[in-house]
């Protein structure tokens, strides 16, 4: 069957009048083939570490430990207990020997260990593990204060003191020996030889410490680091005062305002240092952030973006060629490795619309459940507020399309199981208010809807493997025709799972379970142009893999191809 499927294809490919190019790929620093980068948002970040050969190290998935090289293609991966949770999960290399510190339990693997490889458990538990180690000796610390020297490559520990203090958040070792450690009121002690250091010193507080429970710290080429929300970064010199204090990030906490921040970089764990004045961080969604410091402006900028790209429910592509994806923008021009501009901290909760303007609007939510209205213009920071319930929609994933009807817009938002409403929104992006319901008068049941356009007075919805032709009726919506298919062969039906855009006369149709894009004209539903191999999915700029989001202006499309956790930018040209 495959084979005839491919006929049908390349018989197809004969009569088409345009081609889909390949302008190349954003969000995965691996690109494409087998250095393609795997990725995650689901909160796996446990920091960076950096091994005798150059090569970097971190989870990028819940189970999912993985080695990149710093240009950013992803070598190897290798299976990870399953963590509830991430809070207090490490990360550090001893004599290229990898070191865990997962839920509380103590695991190590070679750094030259076969791919595919699962680390080893220890019979060793601990609450906080120090970045760096001295003489290959890491500090440890449990819950009821004990501290220990562990050497992992001996394979041996050694006690060091128990301390009583409230709720240690972290433990830190330096070139000279000391032992570090922070406890929840953002106080630092200094440990030598098992002593606390009291003096017109220390104890000290973290001047400029913005409170966060999770907050790190970490020592990293004679300066201090420490960590908050909003992908924050403060630097200390040795002696805990700022230098300058908030470095890079959007939570500032020792002056008033803010400075831009990264969503991958959200939460980071640790800093190390690469090489001269470069560094690398991490951050909780499992993506590594290439970071310069500037001495001169006291400062640190994103350099370099490692990983793959999170599945996002929602995206947008305006006429200037910048995209929008619900964690930042991204310009046309950007490579695979670029970060994003304007980082962004809440989520789409389904598909993302664009006015006149280039103002993006449509829902998301915010600290993973709260429901908020994004909005405004992609040449700056797009905002996002909280709005009455009455406007909410479940997280589900929503079906989303802009209307246009007497010079006013109206987004049009569907539920997978048909429930909806039509929301008058400002030249801003901003939500109005609730108009009414979205009724959808089918002639057949459906069962799932998944993706919504409108072009030219008709609303075209994708619902079980097929796509409805809707035109409007007082205040109802009334399907005209329905179709999965645009010819007889096998190849030339739908899968079960479609998303739709639509744009300058042209229906686009993302097959996701056939991984491939097909082109029509909305008009008579002839086939334009094709992209990705039908039933073949696959990792090349060539293939898709179950892509699941689509937006289109003019001849430019961004395709979220999700199994290959990066986006695609494809041009359709004559």
């Amino acid at each position: 069957m495959r084979g005839v499927i491919i006929i049908l294809a390349l018989l197809m490919a004969g009569q088409l009048s345009a081609d889909l190019v390949c302008e190349g790929v954003l969000g995965n620093s691996g690109e494409a083939g087998e250095s393609l980068a795997l990725g995650s948002r689901e909160g796996t970040g446990i920091g960076v570490a950096l091994d005798s050969q150059g090569t970097l190290w971190t989870r990028i998935a819940p189970r999912t430990l993985a080695r990149f090289t710093v240009d950013g293609r992803q070598l190897a991966t290798y299976p990870l207990p399953t963590a509830k949770r991430n809070q207090g999960d490490e990360l550090t290399i001893v004599n290229d020997l990898l070191v865990l510190l997962i839920e509380g339990r103590l695991y190590t693997l070679p750094i030259d260990a076969e791919p595919g490889s699962a680390p080893e458990l220890l019979n060793l538990t601990a609450f906080r593990m120090s970045n760096n180690g001295v003489d290959n000796q890491l500090a440890l610390c449990r819950e009821d204060g004990t501290v220990l020297l562990f050497d992992p490559v001996a394979a041996t520990t050694a006690p060091y003191m128990t301390v009583t203090l409230d709720r240690i958040t972290s433990i830190e070792r330096t070139p000279d020996g000391a032992v570090w450690l922070v406890d929840g009121k953002g106080i630092v002690h200094k440990y030598v030889a098992g002593k606390e250091i009291e003096d017109d010193t220390w104890p000290r507080e973290t001047t400029g410490r913005r409170e966060n429970p999770s907050a790190d710290m970490c020592h990293a080429n004679g300066a201090w680091y420490g960590f908050s929300w909003y992908g924050t970064i403060r630097r200390y010199d040795a002696q805990f005062v700022p230098a300058p204090g908030v470095a890079i990030g959007g939570s500032s906490g020792w002056f008033i305002g803010t400075v831009p921040g990264d969503a991958d970089l959200s939460q980071p764990r640790n800093v190390i240092h690469l090489r001269e004045n470069l560094y690398v961080a991490c951050g909780d969604s499992g993506v590594l952030m290439v970071l310069r410091w500037l001495p001169e402006e006291q400062r640190l900028t994103l350099m370099r973006r490692i990983g793959g790209h999170g599945a996002s429910k929602g995206i947008v592509l305006d006429r200037q060629g910048r995209i929008f994806d619900g964690h930042g923008v991204w310009h046309w021009e950007d490579g695979p490795a670029t970060p994003q501009r304007h980082g962004f901290f809440a989520r789409p909760a389904g598909e993302l619309m664009l006015l006149p303007g280039d103002k993006v609007t449509g829902p998301g939510l915010r600290y993973a459940d709260r429901p908020v209205w994004i909005y405004g213009d992609l040449g700056n920071k797009p905002e996002n507020r909280g709005y009455e319930p009455g406007v909410g929609l479940k997280e589900k994933g929503v079906a989303s399309a802009l209307m246009v009807k007497d010079n006013r817009f109206y987004a049009l938002l569907l539920e997978p199981d048909g429930k909806g409403g039509e929301y008058r929104v400002g030249p801003d992006g901003a939500v109005y208010q609730r108009e009414r319901d979205l009724i959808l008068e089918t002639a057949e049941t459906v069962k799932e809807w998944h993706s919504l356009a409108w072009l030219d007075g008709l609303l075209y919805a994708a619902a079980d493997g097929m796509i409805v032709e809707f035109s409007r009726d007082g205040d109802v919506w009334r399907e005209q025709k329905r179709w999965q298919s645009w010819g007889e062969g096998e190849g030339q039906r739908f899968g079960g799972k479609l998303h739709l855009a639509a744009d300058q006369g042209r229906l686009w149709v993302l097959d996701s379970e056939r991984h491939r894009l097909l082109v029509f004209s909305a008009v008579d539903r002839q086939l334009v142009a094709t992209f990705g191999a039908s039933d073949q999915p696959g990792a090349e700029l060539t293939q898709l893999r179950s892509p699941t989001t689509l937006y289109v202006a003019g001849n430019r499309a961004i395709v979220g191809d999700t199994g290959n956790y990066r986006l695609l930018k494809l041009n359709l040209t004559k």
